[in-house]
């Protein structure tokens, strides 16, 4: 997926999911505002928010919504970070 369907996705999924806690709708604007500078590479900054979707988890801070998208973003970055690794993308 380009950076703009990950955008817009995190973004329908702000829309859909209303009972996400302030923490993780922070982190899902945040991570869009980044996405947009051109510079920035979609699977780190993807991986950095599955990795505070983690701490939030643990915390006993993440909302069955929040924990949905974690499920979701840890799926695409298994497929993802094996595509990076071997230089594929």
């Amino acid at each position: 997926m380009f950076k703009t369907d990950k955008q817009k996705y995190l973004l329908k999924f702000l829309e859909k999911h209303p009972n996400l806690n302030r923490d993780e709708e922070k982190l899902i604007s945040d991570t869009t505002k980044k996405l947009n500078n051109p510079k920035v590479s979609e699977y780190r900054e993807l991986t950095s928010m599955t990795n505070e979707l983690r701490k939030l988890s643990l915390n006993h801070n993440l909302s069955k919504d929040g924990r949905i998208l974690m499920t979701k973003l840890h799926r695409d970055e298994w497929l993802f970070g094996l595509l990076y690794n071997l230089g594929l993308l």
